[in-house]
């Protein structure tokens, strides 16, 4: 018997992006961020589990059939994120400050399973009682800055919603409904004007058609800060 999957075809921004993914690992979304004050962990991973029932994207995997040259967004019914606690209170402050980064560059390197998921990795970091940080990572095709800012959200305001034993508000629009309708537009008729357009301009003939201030990445690290030092009189720093 074939095997068959359901699923929704990708947001012409995925599709750039599964492409560019091929030749780099480095098209992933992800934050740390400093949570000060009392936090029950138990209830901040059951509020991640609602934000990720919540949104489809967050428990989307990407599947390509054979001949295919994308893949499909393939929505679950139910998925875990990844979630992982570590403690850092036994470790001084400058400990702590080297563990953190070496988490957050460990989860940079770690690769995606596209295809079998889960694709949301939430790490908690204990470093006191009152002190934690909270380590998402999610690839690309499923975020971007934009979409951190909301996700911490809506984190928020279900922590908020499991203390008090509140529902949360109704579902939001899904991703797939936006791309379904992205893909519609490009595909009716009145489209076709536009892209008779595109095809009349002799594009060959630029000398590069990437965007303004395009890089694509080789893969090696290209931070290289400068150093500027700088000596302030007494007086002038008193």
């Amino acid at each position: 018997m074939q095997n068959s999957r359901q699923g929704f075809r990708l947001s012409p921004q995925q599709e750039r992006l599964w492409l560019l993914q091929q030749e780099s690992d480095v098209y992933r979304a992800q934050c740390a961020v400093m949570l000060a004050g009392e936090l029950h962990p138990v209830i901040l991973e059951e509020a991640v589990q609602k934000v990720v029932a919540r949104h489809e994207m967050l428990r989307t995997t990407f599947h390509r059939p054979e001949g295919m040259r994308f893949p499909l967004q393939c929505v679950s019914e139910r998925s875990l994120p990844a979630w992982n606690k570590v403690d850092l209170s036994a470790c001084s402050a400058p400990q702590q400050a080297a563990r953190i980064e070496e988490l957050f560059r460990q989860a940079q390197r770690q690769p995606f399973d596209l295809e079998h998921g889960p694709l949301l990795r939430v790490s908690l970091l204990v470093l006191s009682a009152y002190s934690h940080v909270l380590l998402i990572s999610l690839p690309a095709l499923c975020a971007d800055a934009w979409t951190l800012q909301q996700l911490l959200r809506d984190i928020s305001l279900a922590y908020a919603a499991c203390r008090q034993g509140k529902p949360l508000s109704d579902a939001p629009i899904q991703y797939v409904q936006f791309s379904e309708w992205q893909n519609t537009l490009l595909e009716d008729a009145d489209a076709e004007a536009g892209k008779d357009y595109w095809r009349k301009q002799a594009l060959h003939a630029l000398p590069t058609v990437t965007l303004p201030f395009e890089k694509k990445s080789d893969g090696t690290p290209g931070f290289a800060p400068d150093v500027l030092v700088s000596v302030l009189a007494a007086d002038l720093v008193t």
